[in-house]
This record gives C-alpha cells, structure tokens and sequence, in this order.
C-alpha cells in the first residue's frame, strides 16, 4: 500500500489552556474547521473527542512542550524538537528562541525531517513564499531565519517566493495575498481568501510526501492582542483548514502542531507552560503523539512505514520512531 502524504501545518504559539471564554480566545470562538482536525471536540483542557479511537479521523493533542526542562518552552528549541524528535531543550541545557543557535542548526541539518525524508527518497516542500529580498539574504545561510526556514535550507529544500505565490505555487505565512499585495509591493497577485488558499495548500501537498507550511500570525496575536486581533488570527486558520479539508483525501493525513503555548491565555503576553496544541487527522498514528518529541517519529512513520526505523534520529533527547501496528490507536 502506498504510505499517506502528509501535510504539516505549523501554529506558532498556541497551547491547549482553560475553557474560559474570558481568557482563552480558542473556548470562545466556533472553529468548526479546528474541530474537525479535533475529533469533533475544542480545543481546550479537558475536551472529550467524540471519535477518539477511530482509525481515520482527527484527535486533539495535547503536547508536552516543556520537556522536563524548566523555564517556559521558547521557538527556537520548540520547533527544533518538533521538526527532529530530539528533544533541544534538555541538548542545550535550556529553552531558546526564538531562532536557531549554532548548536540547534546543527541538530536540524543532521536530523529534521525534510534531511530524512529526502534522504529517503522522498519528495518534501515547504509551502510559505518568502520575499526577494528574505530570499536573497538567505541564500548564502548567514541571514537570521526561523527554525523552519532553517531546516528546509540546510536540507537543500528550495524556499519558494513571489513567482511560485504569482503562479499558486506557495502561500503567503499570513495566507492571503493582502499583505504581499499592500505592502510589499505585488499589486498583481490575485486577492485569493483564506479557504482557496488553503485549497492551493492541498494541491500542491497532492505532489510531495511531505508538505509544511508555517503561520506565526496566532504567535504574534498572543503577543501582540492590539495589533493582531486574536479572533481574526484563529479565524483565518480555521478557513485554510476548511478549504485542505475540502480536498483533501482520507487516506492521507493533516497534522497541526504548536512549539509553545501564548494565545491560549490572554493574561499574559508572554509563554505559558501549557501542553502545546496538536491534531492529527487521517489514518492513526502508531503511537499517538504526547510531547513535542513525539510528532516527528510519528509522521517519519507515517510517510515512511517500515523504513522509518532507519530515519530514526540520533542525539541527546532523541526518541526512536515506532513500527506501525496493524490495528487502531
């Protein structure tokens, strides 16, 4: 049987907090999109999925972002973890971020998982278009880049840009072309809404065994409530999944992971030591994801089947990836 593709949606910053419609913008919207991924449940402490064992469908996930390491989880070391199963915190002694040092662009070029998978043999994109000029700093790998973008340059993944965002080829990390259209001066990209972009999503993920794709802008509203209206963050995401979802194929899988908790708790501008949010949906996961370490193992296995054994990483924190078994989660 052919393995799943898998899409990766990346959350900055948003953890699994209290139903509390007063502080937690997640209890207080109807995201019906997000509870599909779900299960059919909130995305809140204490929700019950209504399909928890099914062998296709979506799960919440409440992922241990803290890692036994104290201090509140940060970017840079959260989403290292995430992209290798290596558990960065505990290798360096502490949580950073929120971009990459030199010892954790040394676990991501040895270990994520666009190394592997192309390692493997398998097809691997990252879907966020960058502008020129990002592109132009980053092409030598001396410019300051994200964990994400990191992982993907130094496994050699090309970063797309504004022809591949003209030609719907990528999307812009704020999903809409407004941005790009207003500001950075491409006044000819169409203006596409946030459920067609996430179609274009699911159309380019039909030719990769692996797609990501990244949105900070949770990050920044939890950050930045003023600026970044909370609800307008949550409701965007919510319409790219409903357009994946829309064609999206059952035997194949959508996990949705944060690195850190923030917009879960609106008292606070900074981090929080809540479980990071997660989802997986399509055809369970041999071992349902529980920390941050977890995700990579599971979507090694998933894509890769039987030969992830071999794509298991190495180092301080790491955790094997995991045969798949036969029967449900």
């Amino acid at each position: 049987m052919t393995p799943p593709r898998v899409l990766f949606v990346f959350v900055d910053g948003v953890g699994v907090g209290a139903d509390d419609r007063e502080t937690n913008p997640l209890a207080a919207l109807d995201l019906p999109a997000l509870a599909t991924l779900l299960g059919g449940t909130r995305p809140v402490a204490g929700a019950t999925p209504s399909s928890p064992s099914a062998a296709v469908g979506g799960r919440l996930l409440a992922l241990d972002a803290c890692l036994g390491v104290a201090g509140l989880p940060q970017s840079g070391t959260g989403q290292t973890t995430l992209l290798t199963g290596v558990n960065a915190p505990a290798a360096v002694g502490e949580h950073q971020g929120p971009y990459p040092t030199a010892a954790l662009k040394g676990v991501l070029a040895a270990a994520s998982l666009f190394r592997r998978l192309r390692d493997a043999g398998r097809p691997v994109a990252l879907a966020n278009a960058f502008p020129a000029p990002y592109l132009e700093r980053a092409a030598p790998g001396t410019g300051r880049m994200g964990a994400i973008a990191r992982a993907a340059h130094l496994a050699g993944v090309r970063l797309r840009g504004p022809d591949d965002l003209r030609a719907g080829r990528a999307l812009s990390a704020f999903v809409t072309n407004a941005g790009w259209r207003e500001r950075l001066g491409h006044p000819e990209l169409p203006d596409i809404d946030a459920a067609a972009a996430g179609r274009r999503l699911s159309a380019l993920a039909q030719d990769h065994a692996f797609t990501l794709f990244e949105y900070y802008a949770t990050d920044l509203a939890g950050h930045h409530p003023d600026r970044w209206p909370p609800a307008n963050a949550l409701r965007c995401l919510d319409d790219l999944i409903a357009g994946v979802l829309a064609t999206w194929a059952p035997r194949d899988v959508v996990v949705l992971a944060s690195d850190h908790g923030n917009l879960e708790d609106m008292r606070v501008a900074t981090h929080t030591r809540n479980p990071a949010l997660g989802a997986w949906c399509g055809p369970a996961p041999a071992v349902v994801p529980a920390a941050l370490t977890d995700v990579a193992p599971a979507i090694l296995a998933a894509v890769l089947g039987s030969d992830a054994a071999d794509a298991a990483p190495a180092g301080p924190g790491a955790r094997p990836a995991a045969a798949q078994p036969s029967g449900a989660v």
